[in-house]
């Protein structure tokens, strides 16, 4: 007899991990992960993000951890010429090695599937789950499905049936060699972009371990050549690139105006956390810690007997009301007027001396 899992759970990222490592052990749980997947990501973990593992008892461990330090983002508005100094204090971690060892906890607690998630459908009293792996079609049969998968959700989709979301963007990103760039070094090698002509987004920079990455949120209709349109400009900042070593993309949730947050399905065993559910800041993009909190709160209330989705909903509406916060913020900063007034008066920023 085909075994039934009490939880499938879709994705590997911090959401996924998050929900595998809270959710009991007495449970019958799997997982089901691309093979190979990178994520277009800064890897810079909030403050937010530290706390939210401190509350599952963790500590980002030392070998996850890329320099430099992070002191203060340059933040640069290409339409005005502003460019302001703004400290922060974030951790900066190699982001693949980062969701290797939040997943690495969960380890001999649930069964490990690899492939690509193509859908779900009734199957009598439980779900069925089809993946590929390669060119094999397989399916698992489960009571609930937790859909870890991101911005381009397959579950969510699955049952509410979302063609075209007005409030999902692409994230485009390249990695390029630190020696072949320049205005990365310091202070400078975190930034963040400002141009209204290209996206009402925003883009950065990075630097971790002698590798910069540029990348930014773009609307989809002729994304790519918005990106490289906003490089050329860097360049009277003297901020250049190299030759890219990677070009990466995927879609991400910019809920600047629009943002729709999902937490399951009524009358259904099925859930969706971090960004599949809608669970990422609108001002900075940043969704590891919602990620961390909707999975560990999800795990820790989990019951494959009933649905939880109220009590889950209800245990959201905190971080619901501070992401709702971070859209009135994300339209401040992207609004060109609105933006040069804040930068203009210089309100939290620092200055910064640099070394001639």
């Amino acid at each position: 007899m085909e075994k039934v899992y009490d939880a499938v759970v879709i994705g590997s990222g911090p959401a996924a991990a998050a929900f595998l490592n809270s959710v009991s052990d007495s449970f019958e749980v799997a997982f089901i992960s691309k093979k190979a997947s990178r994520k277009v990501c800064g890897g810079l973990l909030s403050p937010s993000a530290v706390k939210a593992l401190a509350k599952m008892g963790l500590e980002v461990p030392e070998k996850v951890k890329v320099c430099p330090d992070i002191k203060v983002i340059r933040t640069t508005d290409l339409r005005d010429g502003f460019t302001r100094y703004y400290p922060r204090d974030y951790v900066n971690v190699d982001r693949e090695k980062f969701d290797e060892w939040l997943m690495s906890l969960s380890d001999g607690k649930c069964d490990a599937y690899y492939g690509f998630c193509v859908g779900f459908e009734r199957f009598g009293e439980n779900y069925r789950v089809k993946f590929l792996d390669g060119n094999d079609e397989k399916f698992l049969l489960c009571r609930s499905i937790v859909g870890g998968d991101g911005a381009n959700s397959v579950i969510r989709r699955g049952f509410l049936g979302e063609k075209h979301r007005n409030d999902m963007y692409i994230a485009i990103q390249q990695w390029f060699w630190a020696s072949e760039c320049s205005g990365h070094e310091g202070f400078d090698a975190f930034s963040c972009v400002f141009d209204n002509s290209v996206s009402d987004s925003y883009a950065w920079s990075f630097t971790k371990d002698g590798k910069i990455a540029f990348g930014g949120a773009y609307p989809k209709q002729n994304s790519r050549e918005r990106f490289e349109s906003e490089k050329l400009k860097l360049e009277k900042y003297g901020i250049s690139f190299g030759r890219p070593i990677i070009t990466e993309a995927c879609n991400v949730v910019f809920g600047k105006g629009r943002q729709k947050f999902v937490f399951g399905a009524k009358n259904e065993n099925i859930y969706l956390i971090g960004e599949a559910a809608g669970l990422i800041s609108p001002s900075s993009l940043e969704g590891i810690s919602s990620a961390i909190i909707s999975g560990s709160e999800l795990g820790k209330m989990f019951d494959p007997n009933c649905s939880v989705l109220s009590s889950y909903r209800q245990k959201m509406r905190g971080l619901r009301w501070k992401l709702r916060f971070k859209r009135f913020k994300s339209f401040v900063l992207c609004t060109p007027f609105l933006r040069f007034l804040v930068m203009r008066s210089g309100i939290t920023a620092v200055k910064v001396e640099k070394k001639k």
